[in-house]
């Protein structure tokens, strides 16, 4: 059963683990993918992939923590595919660490990729193509790392 048909999906960290697997099952749904990530390479693989599978998608290389390249990708995906519905916030980054030991650098990678990140993604889609149409849905994935 096709219950994203024609839908629109952007997501981010798409070239693999939890991201591809989503653009799998949600292609497999019948909703058009927009995949982003910050490795040409990985991305270029997973289209492949996507496509060998009769899924609609676009991708870009797409580093979350630049302003310019979420503005360009959102453009892009739009441009290739139509409005998007649906974004999933999927690509971060964490260090394996304990708090006392996390330095300010490390902090600020994390800061910059998983909240600033997050934030201007779902601002730019939200503003494109969300809030327009009055209508869209967003889905942030958080990982839960304990040491």
């Amino acid at each position: 059963m096709l219950t994203l048909k024609d839908k629109v999906v952007l997501i981010t960290g798409g070239g693999s683990g939890i991201g591809l697997a989503t653009a799998h099952t949600l292609g497999s749904l019948g909703a058009k993918i927009a995949i982003c990530g910050r490795k040409p390479d990985r991305i270029e693989a997973a289209k492949a992939d996507l496509e060998k599978r009769g899924i609609t998608v676009h991708a870009g290389t797409c580093d979350i923590r630049e302003v310019e390249q979420i503005a360009a990708f959102v453009d892009a995906a739009g441009a290739a595919l139509g409005r998007a519905t649906i974004l999933v916030n999927n690509a971060g980054g964490q260090f394996p660490t304990t708090a006392d030991t996390l330095t300010p650098r490390g902090w600020e990678a994390v800061i910059r990729n998983n909240l600033n990140g997050t934030f201007f993604m779902t601002q730019a889609a939200a503003t494109k193509f969300m809030i327009p149409a009055r209508r869209g849905s967003i889905v942030n994935i958080v990982a839960n790392v304990r040491r």
